[in-house]
């Protein structure tokens, strides 16, 4: 689409439940951000941003990205909540884009079996909305009804990024925007984040 999208991965979190770097804990041979970056990278995205904290300087000496669109950003603040992480990866993108219009779409670091066919049926969806929309809207998808990520947010450049306080996530975001759909897809993948131990056991058995 002739408006950039950009993808913003959110990988800066403590994993206290976890209780270790859960960033990098193998999964299928690679850590587990890798698979999340890896299918990242399969869709046309202008620029991935991959917003780290806890354990930023272990995380980046074991995956090790080529792709030039791939940047690394370091929150120094990520103790603060998720919701500030959004931010510094949502205002890195704005102060690096020159465009007067451009979408993100947001992603968790921990979930791992999303499938790239549901990144793309996303990613196309919003393309095809903003070809028509001129106010923020966003698309997430959703499993057996229940609303899962990644999300894509349509105009971003009209979002008010200072209302991303504390742990929140997106629902400040959210809670300025009008225009929402909702996708239904068959990857139970949305929904699969890996917290605790017991989530990364299941995980294991899994692939």
């Amino acid at each position: 689409m002739s408006q950039p999208v950009f993808a913003v991965i959110l990988a800066a979190g403590t994993a206290s439940r976890m209780g270790e770097l859960k960033q990098v804990l193998p999964l299928q041979g690679k850590p587990m951000l890798q698979h999340v970056i890896d299918k990242v990278r399969g869709e046309d995205f202008t620029e991935v941003i991959t917003v780290l904290g806890h354990g930023s300087s272990q995380v980046q000496e074991e995956i090790k990205e080529k792709d030039p669109r791939f940047h690394w950003v370091v929150h120094p603040d990520y103790k603060q909540g998720q919701s500030t992480s959004l931010k510094c990866g949502l205002e890195t993108i704005r102060n690096r884009t020159d465009s007067s219009s451009y979408h993100v779409m947001v992603f968790l670091a921990d979930l791992p079996f999303l499938t790239p066919v549901t990144i793309h049926h996303i990613y196309e969806k919003g393309a095809a909305i903003a070809k028509s929309a001129d106010e923020p809207f966003v698309v997430r998808p959703s499993y057996q009804g229940i609303k899962g990520h990644p999300v894509f947010f349509g105009h971003a450049e009209r979002l008010a990024l200072e209302t991303l306080q504390g742990d929140e996530g997106g629902k400040p975001l959210m809670a300025q925007i009008q225009k929402r759909e909702f996708l239904p897809v068959t990857d139970e993948g949305i929904l699969l984040d890996i917290d605790r131990k017991e989530d990364y056991a299941k995980a294991l058995k899994r692939v």
